[in-house]
């Protein structure tokens, strides 16, 4: 289950963020739970210290006046015990963006007060897939969303991933679908049927046809030819010798 924490200086703003998220969780069925809703960071920090290897998306204030901790100070005391929790930062004021930016904290989103409710629909949808991507370690789907919609693949059909004119398109013997990752990231979320092979692509190493190094190709099962790049060369012919 993907928890949510949601802290805010203001109580009457938190519960409105509770309202919208929940109305999110709801409409969209995710595994999903807002296990904490507080005013005070500092519990925030307590209840991720108690367990640490879960998987949180933290929504929170940058500003908190009355308490120890800084919205920024949080995420940094965040990132010393949980590496993977999503951080977003809702806010009135426009003036900490800077600080947050440079706080190493890795915050995975910016908001200025009122969120919009369709950008954390959709900012909830990006983080929920990767909550499916790592967190279950199912390898019989890949999961993408695009807007606020969740989309799950089945593994197996995937032959390769493209990067083109800065977006990922998925190829499938029916399909070709694009969204907003790197494949940096894919290289991470991805089981070991898949590999890279140069800096565009990574394929299938299941749906291949042939293999050509005389040619630097590879020819997959739908008859795409795909290049194979000097980098990955050696680790390539160690992997099919």
């Amino acid at each position: 289950m993907l928890k949510i924490a949601i802290c805010d200086e203001s109580s009457e703003y938190m519960e409105q963020l509770v309202q919208i998220t929940e109305k999110i969780i709801k409409k969209s069925e995710y595994d999903a739970e807002i296990v904490l809703s507080v005013t005070d960071p500092v519990k925030i920090l307590d209840m991720i210290a108690a367990s640490p290897e879960d998987f949180f998306f933290i929504l929170t204030d940058a500003v908190f006046s009355e308490s120890r901790l800084s919205g920024i100070e949080l995420g940094r005391e965040i990132r010393k015990i949980n590496r993977d929790c999503h951080i977003v930062y809702v806010t009135s004021h426009q003036e900490t963006i800077h600080d947050i930016l440079n706080s190493m904290t890795r915050p995975s989103g910016f908001y200025l007060k009122p969120i919009d409710e369709q950008d954390l629909e959709i900012l909830t949808a990006d983080i929920y897939r990767d909550y499916l991507n790592v967190s279950k370690k199912d390898d019989d789907y890949f999961y993408l969303n695009i807007g606020a919609s969740m989309y799950r693949i089945p593994t197996d059909s995937i032959l390769y991933f493209e990067s083109y004119d800065k977006k990922i398109y998925i190829h499938t013997l029916n399909q070709r679908i694009g969204f907003y990752d790197s494949l940096a990231n894919l290289e991470n979320r991805l089981g070991k049927d898949f590999i890279r092979c140069h800096k565009s692509y990574i394929i299938n190493r299941s749906k291949i046809s042939s293999i050509s190094f005389s040619e630097m190709t590879i020819k997959m099962e739908n008859g795409a030819q795909i290049s194979i790049s000097r980098t990955y060369k050696n680790m390539l012919k160690e992997i099919f010798a």
